[in-house]
């Protein structure tokens, strides 16, 4: 605003004058920061140096010390940042690492300290089971290898072939060095239920949780003569005798057997006055079994077969079967 009572170039000079002196200060108070002496500490890497300098910036201190920073390096605090005594100046040096994630190969040039920092910086997530190699809060180091697993677990239903069993019937009537097929053999079909874990799209573990029986292989039934004998994996596998049994079937009960053990598909209840306990035997249908258990019920000519399910044991239901009492 021009002063009443001055000439309009008297004003003019007068707001120029105001303005030099303006800019005179800031420079005088600019220049007091720049020439203003400094205690501040640089570490680069593992080196960690004091320094004193008039460097009004970080940016400048960096200069001056003919520190040069590549495209990738990172230094904390920023470039432009003013220095005041006592700041701490961090230079990260950007490494190479390499990084295998879906099926691609990754080099990255990185100034992350720690893996899970490099998978950040790559735009890399791991969700649900996945995992990385080496873990999370490994440190980072040139030339690296980081490997991440896309790790995926699913139950599976796979339907298996059962081979069928070979067994001999001694018949003293049978010729000698001869052998005669009563039954011919049939492979049986089960259903089988897994936990199975993929890594990388390729399955890495199985556990089988389940099997149910859909078809139960028939052994092949062969009549030897006394003197010849008929081995399945060099282990003889003769009748001592077979019989035709009443078979009924039951479930869990939450009880051990009359042997103490667990009941499990194979464990068979009988009457020990018929068949001792902890005889091997075969049942028709059913399969290998040994005599575990016994029953208020099962009395004389009749066994009682344990299944996993009650659904199972429904299914069986009552029968009359050939029970082969096993050498």
């Amino acid at each position: 605003m021009s002063k009443p009572g001055l000439p309009r170039r008297e004003n003019l000079l007068l707001k120029r004058s105001a303005l030099l002196l303006v800019l005179l200060a800031a420079t005088l108070v600019l220049s007091g920061a720049y020439l203003q002496r400094k205690n501040v500490t640089l570490q680069i890497g593992s080196q960690k140096e004091a320094l004193t300098t008039y460097a009004f910036t970080v940016g400048q201190l960096l200069s001056g010390a003919g520190v040069t920073m590549g495209p990738m390096d990172r230094v904390k605090p920023g470039t432009g940042t003013p220095l005041k005594n006592g700041t701490s100046i961090e230079v990260y040096r950007a490494v190479p690492v390499n990084v295998t994630a879906d099926g691609t190969i990754r080099r990255i040039f990185t100034t992350r300290t720690t893996v899970a920092g490099v998978l950040r910086e790559a735009d890399i997530t791991l969700t649900g089971q996945d995992q990385v190699q080496p873990g999370p809060a490994y440190p980072v180091t040139a030339g690296m290898r980081i490997r991440v697993l896309r790790i995926v677990t699913r139950r599976e239903t796979r339907d298996i072939t059962v081979p069928f069993t070979t067994l001999a019937l001694s018949d003293p009537a049978q010729a000698g060095g001869t052998t005669r097929i009563l039954h011919a053999g049939v492979t049986g079909l089960a259903r089988q239920v897994w936990h199975v874990v993929y890594t990388n799209g390729i399955e890495t573990a199985a556990t089988l949780v389940g099997e149910t029986m859909l078809r139960a292989p028939r052994p092949a039934i062969l009549a030897v003569s006394g003197d010849t004998e008929v081995s399945r994996g060099g282990m003889p596998n003769l009748f001592n005798g077979r019989t035709v049994m009443t078979a009924t079937a039951y479930a869990p009960t939450g009880r051990r057997t009359a042997t103490g053990t667990v009941p499990r598909l194979g464990t068979i209840a009988v009457d020990p006055l018929v068949i001792p306990l902890g005889t091997r035997l075969y049942v028709q249908g059913y399969g290998y079994g040994t005599a575990l258990d016994t029953g208020g019920a099962i009395k004389g000519d009749r066994v009682d077969l344990f299944f996993n399910t009650e659904r199972e044991a429904e299914d069986w239901g009552v029968r009359n079967v050939q029970v082969y009492i096993l050498s």
